[in-house]
């Protein structure tokens, strides 16, 4: 009984600390939009310096939030997506990776298979 308790309350609390994330990295969307904006017009070394920390900075952002989403998501039965799709891109990355090594990377899928969860997609 003590444990299930303890389970619960850690998990109200990484619930709490998730929603807390998310709340911050909104809430430095817009003020670091606005740094951004004026680095960038300002020019210079200094803005040049301001421009690439703040583009690290909106990287993080973006990810915590990314992260947030999928926590919230993973709670709402029924989130699911093909694995074909996915495992096409990720065999395509592979190859050109690995195409000097000889290496061949490939599946077999007899019937459509679902993950569940989001198909998360990478950009630079």
């Amino acid at each position: 009984m003590e444990l299930n308790a303890l389970i619960l309350s850690n998990r109200e609390i990484v619930e709490r600390a998730r929603t807390h994330v998310g709340n911050l990295a909104h809430g430095l969307k817009t003020p670091l939009s606005v740094i951004s904006n004026e680095a960038r017009s300002a020019g210079g070394p200094l803005a040049e310096k301001v421009s690439e920390q703040a583009a690290i900075m909106s990287t993080q952002i973006q990810h915590h939030l990314e992260r947030a989403r999928m926590a919230a998501q993973r709670r709402v039965i029924g989130v699911s997506c093909e694995t074909e799709p996915v495992l096409a891109r990720l065999i395509r990355a592979m190859g050109k990776i690995y195409h000097d090594k000889g290496v061949s990377v490939g599946f077999d899928q007899a019937a459509p298979i679902r993950f569940r969860g989001r198909a998360r997609i990478w950009r630079k």
